[in-house]
């Protein structure tokens, strides 16, 4: 028997590693600004483009890329270059892709290896499908990036444009960790069961992306015919082994409050599918997000639409139709209609979002002639559309529109069971190196739960076992750690959970979750850290930052780029190493100053000096170090006293780029004496030693640039490498005897 005494509402992610469904803005969608891109390609290729005889051609044209948003200014000389969209390909204001890989297979831009850039011009905001995604964002929805951009095509300005990340398998392994078979569902795709072959689904607006060979579309045959088959008994087991409702869910309350009707709700239109290898269940992603908050073309008022009632009736949404028929999903649909309209959707933040998006584009705005030619939307017209207007297919203006619709949702909104303190999602982190899983669950700041058991079984066995979660220090985390059992391949597990009034829910409700123990033993390792450096070593342009070294202990060679680094294990895909074929016993430092635009080895985040974790993750989400540190001390690293090996001590010396055994050397020294001066140097650096000697030097990076043999005594002339510092090291017989920093000023 199911004990379901009060509404739980979890965002789940049944994976063996921690994943963010809500990744960082980065450089390129940071939207305080607005960037300027510039392309440039020949004259005849701009018009060809531009034709109308070719507006359905998706033929890409090379042009070269300027991205300038104040901070960053980066070119890629060979991109490609179309139009996209559907109907906005006859619009006088076009859209356009971007695909950094086009002539490149391995270029990309800040990881992105497209670029849709939409003209928003059926919008006279050019602001509602931003609202729209950073709504879903606000719901820890994984949905598209988004921010307004400013498009130069050799140097004519033509216009301000909304720049919405494309979804595609890149999108798919950061949010997911997934690159499994990932859908385009456009007009015409009813969810409508067709039979169980795989084949029957192999239609138009089921576009597959991303093809993997004789398994196509069996993923989407099997959730279409759970979706429409299933009793309604059997419903909520049933779709929950095969599709995350409770993502589904939230943007369903999105779609119901904006008026999205261009979606699958009510358009059977506009949303990608994709199957999630790690978990075996189907992802639900919105996409064109234009059509909402007044915006209408079919002659509703979607300002007062009834949310339980809200799809196309008796035209057959599944989607909508099915999982609202089910109580339990209908209550937590109430319930996450409840917190968006007390949040994010209420009038007073909308109002504040939409005017602070207003204040940044306005002077884009003005001076863009093309988005008034399609309607003739002038910029009083962008300028009212943020509060009290209509005009044609546009009803009401953003603000009026949110008005009337909150007022509506309040008197339509059915109560819910009283809430007790909500989970909101979980992660599951192996740690193959310790043999140890680590279960985080995050819940919401309502009322304190009594009690969160973690409830485990292993290899399908009968017998189960139990451990509470322990809160975290007054945050809303509660963790729990076992020890994988030795021969076991699989764990089993559900969280069973009370709230303050002893009601009793287990979750998932049917069945176990389950993750099996992969293997990855490669013998990567986060090596030495400082997080306070305040005057030590300093980067290729003088600056103290925070840093860290990684350690390769293997036999053979490796490339980074297979590997994530993060300071939050909640978020395992935080930054990518840069692509680097790295060899046995090889040291790499990198720069933790939240500044990726300096080079490839600086991070997307900084250390904390007063403690936090540093986690390095594989592309396939295992956990490969794992490293929790406490209050540091400025200028003293915190290392392995052995690299790669478990001991962790401070070094009044730090060693980056070198060995951690390498402190002192003092049994070279007591042999030979060692002068190496001036350090530091603008012009030449002189060492001198007794005897033969091999000399090498490696810069921040790692990589070695200079190389050379001497007997007692070298001067190296130094005043044309960069400033920085480097790594200095002697051998003898191919053994490093020495090791010493030297720095260029």
């Amino acid at each position: 028997m199911r004990i379901i005494s009060f509404l739980l509402c979890i965002q789940y992610f049944t994976v063996s590693f921690s994943q963010s469904s809500v990744v960082d803005k980065g450089q390129v969608f940071k939207d305080d600004v607005v960037p300027k891109i510039h392309i440039s390609l020949p004259a005849d290729s701009l018009n060809a483009i531009l034709d109308p005889v070719n507006r359905d051609s998706d033929y890409h044209y090379k042009a070269s890329f300027v991205f300038d948003n104040g901070n960053i200014k980066d070119t890629l000389e060979e991109v490609g270059f179309r139009l996209r969209g559907n109907t906005s390909r006859k619009a006088a204001k076009k859209s356009f892709k971007i695909s950094f890989n086009e002539f490149d297979s391995d270029q990309e831009f800040y990881g992105l290896e497209k670029m849709n850039i939409n003209g928003e011009h059926n919008d006279p905001s050019l602001s509602r499908a931003k609202l729209s995604f950073d709504f879903l964002r606000k719901m820890q929805v994984p949905a598209s990036r988004t921010n307004h951009v400013e498009l130069y095509i050799n140097n004519i300005y033509f216009g301000l444009y909304l720049n919405v990340e494309h979804i595609d398998e890149q999108f798919t392994q950061s949010r997911f960790s997934s690159e499994g078979p990932l859908y385009k569902c456009i007009y015409g795709a009813d969810l409508a069961y067709r039979g169980a072959a795989a084949s029957n689904y192999n239609l138009s607006y089921y576009e597959l992306k991303n093809p993997k060979g004789s398994r196509d579309y069996e993923d989407l045959a099997k959730f279409i015919d759970v979706l429409n088959n299933t009793s309604d008994e059997d419903f909520l087991c049933a779709i929950e082994n095969v599709f995350n409702v409770e993502r589904y869910l939230k943007c369903l309350v999105m779609d119901v409050l904006t008026g999205n009707w261009d979606g699958p709700n009510y358009n059977k239109n506009n949303f990608y599918l994709n199957y999630n290898e790690s978990t075996g269940i189907m992802e639900y992603i919105p996409y064109d997000l234009d059509n909402t908050l007044g915006v209408d073309f079919i002659g509703r008022d979607w300002s007062t639409r009834d949310i339980y009632t809200w799809s196309k009736g008796s035209s057959g949404r599944p989607f909508y139709d099915k999982i609202l028929s089910n109580s339990e999903f209908r209550d937590r649909y109430s319930y996450w209609m409840n917190e968006a309209v007390q949040g994010y959707f209420h009038p007073d933040s909308m109002s504040q979002k939409a005017y602070a998006i207003k204040t940044i584009i306005q002077n884009a705005a003005e001076t863009d002639t093309i988005r008034t030619l399609d309607y003739g939307f002038s910029i009083s017209d962008f300028n009212n559309s943020f509060g009290y207007f209509s005009k044609d297919h546009v009803k009401m203006g953003i603000v009026d529109y949110v008005q009337r619709r909150i007022k509506a949702v309040k008197e339509q909104l059915v109560a819910v069971a009283p809430q007790a303190k909500i989970p909101t999602f979980y992660d599951v982190i192996l740690d193959h190196k310790n043999d140890s899983v680590t279960f985080i669950l995050e819940v919401s700041s309502k009322e304190q739960l009594s009690q969160i058991e973690l409830v485990y079984n292993w290899d399908f066995q009968s017998a189960v076992w139990r451990t509470p979660l322990v809160n975290e220090s007054k945050t809303n985390r509660y963790k729990a750690t076992i020890e994988w059992r030795a021969g076991m391949e699989r764990i089993g597990y559900l969280f069973e959970i009370k709230d303050s009034l002893d009601q009793t829910i287990r979750y998932p409700r049917c069945d176990m979750f389950s993750i099996e123990k992969s293997s990855t033993t490669v013998p990567l390792f986060i090596n030495e850290l400082m997080a306070i450096n305040s005057n030590g070593v300093v980067d290729e342009e003088g600056k103290t930052e925070d840093w860290f070294e990684l350690y390769y202990g293997g036999e053979s060679f490796i490339n980074l780029s297979d590997y994530y680094i993060t300071d939050d294990i909640t978020e395992p895909f935080k930054y990518a190493l840069p692509s680097k074929t790295v060899g046995p016993n090889s040291f790499h430092l990198f720069w933790a100053d939240s500044d990726e635009s300096d080079s490839a080895n600086h991070v997307n985040f900084k250390l904390s000096g007063a403690g936090e974790e540093l986690a390095l993750f594989n592309a396939d989400g295992a956990l490969v170090d794992w490293i929790e540190f406490g209050a540091q001390i400025s200028d003293i690293s915190y290392g392995r006293k052995l690299d790669g090996l478990d001991e962790w001590v401070q070094f009044n010396s730090p060693t980056p780029c070198a060995s951690n055994s390498r402190t002192g050397n003092a049994g070279f020294n007591e042999l030979r004496q060692v002068r190496l001066y001036p350090n530091p140097s603008s012009t030449e650096l002189n060492i001198s030693t007794e005897g033969e000697c091999s000399l090498q030097v490696l810069d921040v990076h790692g990589k070695s640039i200079y190389k050379e043999e001497f007997l007692n005594s070298i001067k190296i002339n130094v005043s044309d490498w960069k400033s920085g510092f480097y790594i200095i090291t002697l051998l003898s017989d191919n053994k490093e005897l020495y090791s010493s920093k030297f720095v260029k000023i």
